[in-house]
């Protein structure tokens, strides 16, 4: 028998649910079919990332529905047919994993980190490492209320959980009331150009915004109110490659011409922490280039940035240099006294990897009404296309955006 990209033995191959039988057919089709080769290969990618983001998922893997849909693909080979799915997830086949992958893949796996609803914790929902408007506060934003906490809070590791409780953050988050208006923190516009020879970059960023961005297109067909749109946490519900550079902790560079100011450029700073967490961990970026960091921080405070990376948790980080003549290192120290320098300019990164950055970057500040329009985000959407399920969906999201705002034009 013929095996289909659809077919949901694929999922349960890639998830270990097949038998040796199976799983030899799997296999042989995969041997001498490109389409089924790369269907696997999007599937690995999908389960890779998150549990790469998320940590271990356990016992989630395919819900007894899909079970039994890849049982009868099997019992019913003699025949021919393929499993019954759901139609409009005939082809999505990279979705039917880890049973709340439909919470999780949040325009391009936007990713609520954190720990249970209501702990009231200090990365809760949506961080934002900056003074905000209460004089040497932090505010931190959950999907019912603000909380305001010293700015020693997020030093430590305590209250900052790690990747393992991603996901059920994450559903808390995708089943609670959105924030009304009043309750949001203020955000900021992109802040002026530093010409500080070093920047200090955020190790913790949260990724509410991200969460809260989709459930107001799609939920409420409306777009989300300014306060709702943090830049940064869009750009952290991304990631690009990163490699080891000791002690559990990863760093992934890579740079690009900023596709809505050709006379910029950009950088991507990734970091991941294996199985331990990093503590006392500063980054920064050096160079005599004027830049950024994009986000809607307003006037950042350094002294008060977090210094943790607890363990399973990523980081992305997007830079906009004024002028490409000099993209500098970038520098990490750790609290054991290691050092890190990586020059930007030695740095690759996927082209495909950091479009997807500079996509949702630029969907932050569209919705934001700061620096891109609608067809500077039309024009990286065209560009930044590519045959990955997450992204795709991600892609549907920012079109759904663009076509209402159309219509209240």
């Amino acid at each position: 028998m013929k095996l289909l990209p659809d077919d949901p033995r694929l999922t349960g191959y890639v998830l270990g649910e097949l038998d040796e039988a199976d799983a030899r057919l799997v296999e042989r089709a995969a041997a001498s079919d490109p389409a089924i080769r790369l269907t696997l290969q999007e599937l690995e990618r999908t389960c890779g990332f998150l549990g790469d983001v998320l940590g271990p998922m356990g016992e989630a893997k395919l819900r007894p529905r899909q079970r039994r849909a890849v049982l009868k693909a099997s019992t019913e080979e003699d025949r021919q047919l393929q499993a019954e799915q759901p139609k409009e997830r005939r082809s999505r086949a990279g979705w039917m994993m880890a049973g709340a992958a439909a919470a999780v893949m949040v325009a391009a796996a936007m990713l609520g980190r954190g720990g249970r609803s209501g702990e009231g914790t200090v990365d809760a929902v949506a961080l934002l490492p900056a003074p905000g408007p209460g004089a040497g506060t932090i505010q931190v934003a959950t999907a019912g209320q603000v909380q305001q906490g010293t700015p020693q809070a997020p030093q430590g590791s305590e209250g900052i959980v790690s990747g393992p409780a991603f996901l059920q953050r994450t559903r808390s988050l995708s089943e609670a009331p959105l924030p009304s208006l009043t309750q949001l923190p203020v955000t900021a516009d992109l802040g002026g150009f530093a010409t500080d020879s070093s920047l200090r970059l955020p190790v913790v960023t949260g990724t509410g915004s991200a969460v809260w961005v989709r459930r107001w297109i799609r939920e409420r067909g409306e777009l989300p109110p300014r306060d709702a749109v943090r830049v940064e946490e869009l750009v952290n519900s991304l990631t690009i490659p990163t490699r080891p550079l000791g002690d559990g902790l990863e760093c992934g560079v890579g740079s690009m011409r900023c596709p809505w100011n050709a006379e910029r450029m950009l950088v991507a700073v990734a970091l991941r922490s294996r199985d331990e967490d990093s503590v006392g961990l500063t980054v920064r970026s050096l160079s005599d280039e004027p830049r950024r960091v994009v986000g809607s921080y307003g006037m950042r405070s350094d002294a008060k940035l977090p210094t943790t990376l607890p363990a399973g948790r990523s980081q992305l980080v997007l830079l906009e240099f004024s002028g490409g003549s000099d993209l500098g290192s970038i520098e990490l120290q750790d609290g054991r006294g290691h050092q890190f320098v990586l020059r930007v300019a030695d740095q690759e990164a996927p082209q495909e990897d950091l479009l997807r950055v500079a996509t949702m970057a630029a969907f932050g500040l569209w919705l934001r009404h700061e620096e891109v329009s609608s067809e500077d985000l039309q024009k990286l959407l065209e560009v930044s296309r590519q045959e990955d399920p997450i992204w795709m969906d991600a892609c549907r999201l920012i079109e759904t955006a663009l076509g209402l705002s159309a219509e209240q034009r």
